[in-house]
């Protein structure tokens, strides 16, 4: 079973306040059924293994040109999801298949242990 995203969190913040080594972080979140942020030359907030992309906006309304690097990553890798948190009222799915979903219901999905499945 993946590793909760709450230790994911706690993992990044021990790296940066120096008390986690560089290879220590990323040797446990790429263990086997482990999770882990990809470094990339593109900008997307998450990645969860090699399943999920997540791009956060504070935006009440998002556009392609918001998430372009979100949709460049999944040429990349192939992703099984591609999500955009904003703050748009509904969710709703591009054309290129990326999930807008309004940022309480990502929150309540991501509670349910809903987003990578």
């Amino acid at each position: 079973r993946p590793k909760p995203w709450h230790a994911v969190v706690r993992l990044k913040d021990e790296l940066r306040s120096g008390e986690l080594a560089l290879a220590e972080f990323a040797a446990d979140l790429t263990s086997p059924g482990g999770r882990w942020f990809r470094v990339s030359r593109l900008d997307v907030d998450f990645v969860v293994g090699d399943a999920v992309a997540i791009e956060v906006k504070a935006k009440p309304r998002v556009s392609v040109r918001d998430y372009r690097d979100l949709l460049a990553l999944a040429e990349e890798i192939p992703l099984r999801r591609k999500l955009v948190v904003c703050r748009e009222p509904r969710r709703r799915r591009d054309d290129h298949g990326v999930e807008i979903v309004p940022v309480e219901e990502f929150l309540r999905e991501l509670w349910e242990d809903r987003i990578v499945e």
